[in-house]
């Protein structure tokens, strides 16, 4: 059975396909940074030392301007904690009704 090791806890995976693989990542107590590795066997895991980062969950305190017509467009402002956790991402998507993700950006 397959697996990926999160720093020192290990995850059942999936393989999807020859170059996909998924699993879900366990809870932390405290925001870190740890390697992933994984494994096809559950035996022999990579060396490849890729970092994986444990964030603070975002808090959204307030929306400003939290109406706007249905063809969409508007700026809206999202209040909150937390966000510098993602800054570095290299996107940034809001979703609306759990089915529609909008890019937006850090102001």
């Amino acid at each position: 059975r397959p697996y990926c090791k999160f720093g020192d806890i290990i995850v059942p995976s999936v393989v999807r396909n020859s170059t996909v693989m998924t699993c879900n990542a366990p809870s932390r107590k405290n925001v870190s940074k740890v390697n992933l590795e994984v494994s096809i066997d559950g035996s022999n895991y990579t060396f490849d030392r890729v970092p994986f980062r444990f964030s603070r969950n975002i808090v959204i305190d307030y929306i400003k301007y939290n109406r706007g017509p249905v063809s969409g467009g508007s700026r809206m402002e999202i209040h909150g904690e937390f966000f510098l956790d993602y800054m570095a991402q290299t996107y940034l998507l809001v979703n609306f009704n759990g089915s529609q993700l909008t890019p937006a950006r850090f102001v």
